[in-house]
């Protein structure tokens, strides 16, 4: 069963604040499940786990929208529990310590929650910025550890629309380290 539930209200007319429910279920991938070797990295080892289940998801969201003119502003607060969570694990090889043997695990859970930003700026009709910044602390319990801390990751993304509808994109990402 993999409910959801939206619900919004206008403040004004220009913000509106929003709360949301959902379950969902993630199916492990091909990549995930092959259990051949994936040795693209010949110091990381990558082979799938076969017996993989899938995980689910339940999230809850509570967010607000505020426009101002053509530039819009979205904050989210969000709540995250998954189970049977899809995690890699990576482990020394015993003939070779110097190399990495990472396949797939289900994990016991992952709890996360935190603060999620996203910022619009038009500047004239061509030129549009889009920033976004995440914020968050997760906990996540496999059966023989838990690893929890606090990470972040943004992007930057700068559009310009040229004639005959073509654009031109430069996008920039960073992703914290997860401690």
């Amino acid at each position: 069963f993999f409910p959801a539930l939206y619900v919004s209200k206008k403040l004004d007319a220009s913000s509106a604040i929003g709360l949301n429910f959902s379950r969902k279920i993630q199916r492990p991938n091909f990549r995930q499940l092959m259990p051949g070797i994936q040795a693209n990295d010949k110091q990381n080892i990558q082979y799938g786990n076969p017996a993989l289940e899938p995980e689910f998801v339940n999230l809850a969201e509570l967010n607000y929208n505020k426009m101002f003119g053509a530039n819009n502003w979205l904050s989210t607060i969000y709540l995250s529990n998954e189970t049977n969570t899809l995690k890699p694990l990576s482990r020394p090889s015993l003939t070779d310590p110097s190399v990495l043997l990472t396949s797939f695990v289900n994990g016991t859970n992952e709890w996360m929650y935190g603060l999620d930003n996203t910022l619009k700026l038009a500047f004239g009709k061509r030129l549009e910025l889009m920033l976004s910044a995440n914020v968050f602390n997760f906990t996540v319990k496999v059966d023989t550890f838990t690893h929890k801390g606090w990470a972040a990751s943004s992007k930057a993304n700068l559009t310009y629309k040229l004639p005959a509808d073509i654009s031109v994109q430069i996008n920039s990402g960073y992703e914290g380290n997860r401690p």
